[in-house]
């Protein structure tokens, strides 16, 4: 069977416009039916038979004409939206999916308000000015009842020079250690920012890779937040220098105010206290001596900073080792020859420090104690005390400075005698501290002779050295909170009896003896081979004797000392790691602070 299709009627009147109107009237094909149908049959009008189509198919349908009449409605009523989104033109969830255009127009949108922004922060920033930079003012120390103890700094170590006075080895060595790509760079690092940046969203550190042009422009600020609008600041300062000042320009300004240790700023003020020259006379191993102090002045510097890190040995071994870096570094990017870096075997000689200035007696090491307390209780950095500007109350009473002092020297003088004996008393230190009872405050110490007499190691605050028999009141103590294994947990009193006898043999915890080094049982040595028998842990104590307290750790139980001791603030890095009976005895290091 054929299908006709009837020719539509003509209209009558209207002319095109009407013909037009009529034919959109028109029923059009089938959407999703796969075939065409019929509009009319010669004998009437179409009606679908039962089974021609599906129920999605007049779901389509059905979703196809409220869409349809969505859109006429709006298109015929509504006004057209400024931004179209939700889409109204589609359905359901593709309504919130936007269209290229308008993720193509906000994208260029907020690049143009970042761009315009970032040209408005750079037009309005100052760049860094050398003969502003690296003001230091005194540090202010004060005693215990607020009377002044010292004042340090003030004076500014520092004389700006131009390049022409900074010799080529110093600029090379600054260079290939810092910033290799300097000359051709931008003067910023943008992966360095970004991971600064992340760093700090994170709560971590906001340290990241900078470039010279970006430390010169960090070395303009006297404080010490690390905040984004402080990032964001030194990136438009540093774009703002890159794009307008020269290589030389900047690299002077950065060796020029950067602060090298030994209270100097600036490469000519380095030079003066390190090598007592002036900077052009710099040789090419104390330019790379100087470019590795600048990785970190505490820590570099071989004499020594703040802090149990470091110590003038640690120190001098870092410095080394990154000296001998340097050099290879300026190797391997191109900055000096193989043959004249095999010249330079030996580190560079370094004058004597002038640090001691105004730091006679206790006072050097009162004021480095301070220090120490405020780079870990405050997250002050060194540079930061450097540059001053801090009043500092201390605990330290100088009453009982004095005397302890005049303790510390009374016990040296009537027990060493170098003269008599200088093979065992010619190099013996003293190191002391005083303690607070009630409030737990360090009111007094004693560290050496003195840093003006170039002892500028704190013997209070070292560790390494033994405490000895200073260490027995914490086996006692844990004693009399814990017990011993043969007291059921109770703990023991002080007139409990040991046997302290010399030679006596020691038990370990299961009640056998212990072995020497040959196998033999243990016998633990007192000072002197009186035969005590048993005696109270009271008398024990009194008389510091060995043998009582070698028993007493194996009855109480290491652990449980060492928990007493780190309660009452040892640290636990300064024990003995060795669960012998000598642990008794003060194998441990503790400093005299922390004892």
């Amino acid at each position: 069977m054929s299908e006709h299709r009837r020719k539509p009627q003509q209209p009558q009147s209207g002319g095109r416009a009407a013909a037009r109107r009529a034919a959109q009237q028109r029923p059009s094909r089938g959407a999703g039916s796969g075939r065409d149908v019929p509009t009319a049959s010669p004998s009437g009008p179409y009606s679908p038979q039962p089974g021609h189509g599906s129920r999605a198919d007049a779901r389509r349908a059905a979703g196809r004409g409220s869409a349809g009449r969505g859109r006429g409605a709006e298109g015929a009523g509504s006004p057209k939206r400024f931004i179209n989104y939700p889409r109204g033109e589609k359905v359901g969830w593709k309504r919130f999916v936007p269209s290229w255009k308008l993720v193509g127009g906000t994208t260029l949108g907020f690049f143009a308000v970042m761009t315009a922004g970032a040209g408005i922060g750079i037009a309005m920033v100052n760049k860094p000015d050398v003969n502003k930079t690296a003001v230091a003012q005194n540090n202010v120390f004060y005693w215990s009842d607020d009377t002044q103890m010292v004042a340090t700094g003030g004076a500014v170590n520092r004389q700006i020079v131009p390049i022409d006075k900074i010799p080529l080895s110093m600029q090379n060595a600054v260079i290939a250690a810092e910033n290799e790509s300097f000359e051709s760079d931008k003067g910023v690092d943008p992966m360095g920012i970004a991971r600064a940046v992340w760093n700090m969203a994170k709560g971590g550190s906001t340290q990241g890779g900078s470039t010279i042009t970006q430390q010169y422009v960090k070395n303009q600020y006297l404080d010490s937040d690390q905040t984004l609008k402080r990032k964001v600041t030194e990136l438009f300062i540093s774009i703002k220098v890159g794009a307008s000042e020269e290589k030389n320009d900047i690299l002077a300004g950065y060796l020029n105010t950067a602060y090298y240790g030994r209270d100097a700023y600036g490469i000519q003020a380095a030079a003066r206290a390190y090598f007592g020259k002036d900077s052009h006379k710099l040789t090419p191993s104390e330019s790379a001596f100087l470019a590795s102090v600048l990785k970190g002045p505490n820590l570099y510097n071989p004499d020594g900073g703040i802090g149990a890190a470091a110590t003038p040995e640690a120190n001098r071994e870092r410095a080394e080792k990154r000296w001998a870096w340097v050099l290879d570094r300026e190797v391997e990017v191109g900055r000096m020859q193989q043959a004249e870096r095999a010249q330079y075997k030996e580190f560079p000689k370094l004058i004597e420090s002038a640090q001691a200035a105004g730091m006679s007696g206790q006072i050097g090491y009162l004021v480095e104690t301070a220090k120490l307390h405020m780079l870990k209780s405050k997250g002050i950095k060194v540079e930061d005390l450097a540059k001053g500007g801090y009043q500092i109350r201390t605990t330290f009473d100088k009453k009982r400075v004095d005397a302890l002092v005049k303790a510390v020297e009374g016990t040296r003088d009537g027990m060493l005698d170098e003269k008599a004996r200088p093979d065992t008393d010619t190099f013996v230190q003293f190191g002391a501290a005083s303690v607070d009872v009630k409030s737990g405050a360090l009111v007094a110490l004693y560290g050496g002779p003195g840093i003006d007499k170039k002892h500028f190691n704190n013997n209070a605050n070292t560790t390494g050295v033994q405490v000895g028999s200073t260490w027995k009141p914490f086996v006692l103590a844990a004693a009399m909170q814990y017990g011993t294994q043969n007291s059921d947990g109770e703990g023991i009193s002080a007139e409990s009896k040991y046997m302290a006898s010399d030679l006596t043999v020691i038990n370990n915890r299961s009640g056998e003896p212990l072995r020497d080094g040959a196998g033999k049982p243990f016998r633990q040595k007192n000072e002197s081979p009186t035969d005590y028998g048993y005696v109270t842990l009271n008398k024990a104590m009194e008389d510091s004797i060995n043998v009582p307290f070698a028993q007493l750790i194996f009855d109480v139980g290491h652990s449980k000392v060492k928990a007493v001791a780190e309660a009452t603030g040892i640290l636990p890095e300064s024990f003995d790691p060795n669960d012998n009976a000598s642990f008794a005895l003060g194998t441990s290091t503790p400093s005299a602070i922390r004892m």
